[in-house]
């Protein structure tokens, strides 16, 4: 009888690990940020004259389907966030590296073909590494790196948070996509003036069963 009922568990066990496993699915995005910052106080908005500065992100994922239409996605994701200006001779670029924690509710729609998807959800994210350069006539002339935590003698915050955006297609299992990634933690440790990242991002990528 022991036997039998050892049988039955492997049985069960086995089953509900394949019948997960046909539902889940792992793949990489990665691709093209376009990123800024919102910097303002009550009166003034510091970045209006700002621009996007060019960077990238690298993002597994692992991705688990409730239905054809309805899935969670979520993973880590390398971010490059920051600004770029650029004033006469004067240009100043502020490069910061992130890891993101998205975690994103998925809705897929067939198109015969392919499928054309559309998602939104949270994430929270962590400060790498910062630099900030100033550059006259092409030449460096001022070169820091950014001091992470939440004392005023720090420069920024670690922790970002914030909403992800996005739509694509998932063609035979390759994707492309573009999303919006909108910060709402504020990062400033300056009394009075508060400053939000947001990125613009192109990807492409591939998704493979379990």
């Amino acid at each position: 009888m022991k036997k039998i009922y050892s049988l039955i568990f492997v049985t069960i066990i086995v089953f509900s690990t394949t019948m997960f496993a046909q539902n889940l699915s792992l793949g990489i995005k990665a691709g093209l940020n376009l990123s800024n910052v919102i910097s303002k106080d009550d009166d003034i908005t510091y970045s209006e004259d700002l621009n996007m500065l060019i960077g990238f992100h690298a993002n597994p994922f692992i991705e688990y389907s409730f239905s054809n239409l309805f899935s969670l996605e979520g993973g880590i994701s390398l971010q490059s966030k920051g600004y770029s200006d650029k004033e006469d001779i004067y240009k100043t670029r502020m490069f910061l590296l992130y890891l993101d924690i998205p975690i994103n509710a998925k809705f897929s729609f067939d198109l015969g073909k392919a499928d054309i998807y559309c998602y939104a959800g949270p994430y929270i994210g962590f400060g790498l590494s910062g630099s900030e350069k100033v550059l006259v006539d092409s030449e460096v002339r001022y070169d820091y790196t950014i001091d992470w935590g939440s004392d005023t003698k720090d420069d920024l915050k670690r922790v970002d948070y914030g909403l992800n955006i996005g739509v694509g297609l998932d063609i035979s299992n390759f994707l492309i996509g573009v999303n919006y990634s909108w910060g709402l933690a504020d990062i400033s440790n300056f009394t009075g003036i508060k400053i939000k990242n947001y990125i613009i991002g192109i990807s492409i990528g591939y998704k493979f069963g379990l």
